[in-house]
């Protein structure tokens, strides 16, 4: 038998028998809806993608992210293709999470198709994490709306076939998945949730870092108002040691990027020296009544709310004020947790909220404040379902449930479809160096005080003063190689950028100084009579290793918490619903190893 809030007592077989085909049907209305998403990428073939701010960039990234993989560099970080074969540090800072997801798509398959079963899988993930966290606390049929409302909502046309941001949109698809585990595992503490609630919460950090720390920011904000109460200061323990040992899974990638960031010109980012004017935060606040119209926004990023998607949120949020009273400790809980999520979100994309942007430097690293739509469209999609609750009987119920998915479907079945375009595509990662690709659009990942050169793959070669024999130049991800054949002592310039990290050379195995040139290019010194191969060899960085095995040691923590304290989990919920009035008892009962009882 199970307790809820309301104080209600379900048996679980009578439940599950109740509920599992209207659950399994949702989840089979989900796969469609999320194929119906993303089905323009399947549409593509070879040679094709569709314009976006992003172009191909991302295709070129997967092929040679997975190229790294394949050679056996668990951990990517520098890509020895980009800038025609100059190489850079992308992936050392960029966030990794959706291309670990996408490398496992079939390399056969057109970079379009490979990306597409990347937005597929995030898509279901998105839905899911939806109809699971309405599932529990009100009906399938409400967590259904919420989902659907999810994936159709116009950000999300915005995110993939306007902007091309697929890492922001796999975080944002990963945050009800964040919201639902983090909820039960506080209310109903299991192995499980916690496990959930940890892991998926440092797949949003290294899936989308901005996304990551609003999602980190306000839940903290909201555990704080937690621990100020008697009730819920439990909840504030357990969320902050979620979050904690979410930060330290997650280091694998942040703490690279904290402690490498003076090696690259991305600092120029953080001091704002690179993002001034177009990519300023302030250019980017938004007048909330632009949103609400069904044409697109004058903003520079086409960005709405949609009316129809507006119109149920706003229903839904009437709803909550009808039946509020009638609801469960456990409804009104996610009520207030949507309804914060949306004013605050929309609070911090006005013009209004400008002087806590300056007052916060971290909230200035989101750079565009209308990216805060990925929560404001789930604290909505929230509201869409909970608009359908207080409709009890049967026949009402699924004529309301018809109208209010046909409202919105129908705007995003009639979106004009992106416009398909040729592009270069590679067959291997080797030929990303055969032409000229650069992943930044402000030299942010060039290595700090190098020369942004845009040479040309046909003239690629190896310099020396004075004139060595150079052949057999290679570009591996696992380094550079090249024969040498020096009369006299020679500089030897090779066609690559330095990194003081992560390289060694060698001479004939022999290690040797790898220094930098004037434009920041790497240079060795050979001596006189040599004859041999000069190798350059990519290794993880310290930082990498440090990040990775910090990570290992929160897995760790966790995993110890969990074995000796799982005894205790169950006794922790109840006391959270029985009230701190017992605790003492409960505290004691544990200690003698027994679980708590309900005697009334």
């Amino acid at each position: 038998m199970t307790a809820h809030d309301d104080g209600k007592v379900l048996d679980p077989k009578s439940t599950l028998s109740h509920s599992r085909w209207p659950l399994l049907a949702s989840l089979l209305w989900g796969f469609v809806l999320s194929f119906l998403v993303c089905r323009t990428f399947f549409l593509l073939r070879y040679g094709q993608f569709f314009e976006n701010h992003d172009s191909d960039g991302y295709g070129l990234r997967l092929i040679e992210f997975r190229d790294a993989l394949w050679n056996g560099v668990l951990f990517p970080q520098w890509c020895v293709h980009f800038r025609g074969g100059l190489g850079a540090p992308f992936f050392n800072y960029y966030q990794p999470g959706f291309f670990y997801v996408a490398s496992l798509a079939p390399s056969s398959l057109p970079v379009a198709q490979q990306i597409g079963c990347a937005v597929f899988f995030f898509s279901i993930v998105g839905y899911c994490g939806m109809l699971s966290l309405l599932h529990q606390r009100f009906s399938v049929a409400v967590g259904t709306i919420a989902g659907t409302f999810l994936l159709t909502a116009p950000y999300i046309h915005t995110e993939l076939y306007i902007r091309g941001d697929f890492s922001e949109y796999a975080a944002m698809m990963l945050v009800p998945v964040v919201l639902c585990a983090i909820l039960r595992f506080c209310e109903v503490p299991s192995r499980w949730a916690a496990i959930a609630s940890a892991v998926s919460a440092a797949m949003v950090v290294m899936t989308h870092p901005a996304i990551g720390m609003v999602l980190f920011g306000m839940l903290a904000f909201l555990f704080l108002l937690a621990a100020c109460s008697q009730i819920t200061w439990i909840w504030a323990r357990r969320g902050f040691t979620l979050l904690a040992i979410a930060t330290g899974l997650s280091a694998a990638y942040w703490l690279p990027v904290f402690l490498e960031s003076r090696y690259s010109s991305v600092e120029k980012m953080w001091d704002g020296k690179i993002f001034d004017g177009y990519y300023q935060y302030s250019q980017h606040f938004l007048n909330l009544s632009w949103m609400f119209d069904r044409s697109v926004t004058q903003t520079p990023i086409p960005v709405k709310l949609g009316l129809w998607h507006t119109l149920i949120a706003a229903i839904g949020s009437v709803g909550v004020t009808v039946h509020w009273k009638q609801w469960s400790v456990a409804q009104r809980r996610f009520a207030v947790l949507s309804l914060f999520f949306l004013i605050a979100n929309l609070f911090l994309m006005t013009p209004q909220s400008a002087w806590l942007w300056e007052a916060l430097p971290l909230l200035r690293r989101i750079q565009f404040p209308w990216r805060l739509l990925s929560f404001v469209s789930l604290a909505m999609a929230g509201l869409a379902g909970m608009s359908l609750h207080g409709i009890n009987k049967l026949p009402r119920r699924c004529v309301g449930f018809a109208l209010l998915a046909g409202f919105l479907l129908w705007p995003a079945l009639t979106r004009s479809p992106p416009k398909v375009t040729r592009i270069n595509e590679p067959r291997s990662a080797a030929e990303i160096a055969d032409q000229f690709f650069a992943p930044d659009l402000a030299d942010e990942w060039l290595p700090r005080d190098a020369k942004s050169l845009r040479i040309d793959p046909q003239t690629r070669r190896v310099i020396s003063n004075p004139p060595v024999e150079v052949s057999d130049y290679q570009i591996q991800q696992t380094g550079l190689e090249c024969r040498l054949k020096a009369r006299e002592k020679s500089l030897v310039v090779l066609p690559h950028y330095y990194f003081p990290v992560g390289f060694s050379a060698s001479l004939n195995d022999e290690a040797i100084p790898l220094t930098r040139n004037s434009i920041g290019l790497m240079q060795v010194e050979v001596p006189a009579g040599f004859s041999g191969n000069l190798r350059v060899e990519w290794h993880t960085t310290q930082s990498k290793q440090l990040g990775a095995m910090i990570s290992l040691m929160a897995a760790a923590i966790g995993i110890g918490v969990l074995i000796f304290r799982d005894g205790s989990l169950h006794d922790q919920a109840d006391l959270l619903n029985r009230g701190v009035a017992r605790f003492s008892e409960g505290a004691r009962q544990r200690l003698s190893g027994s679980f708590l009882v309900d005697r009334t």
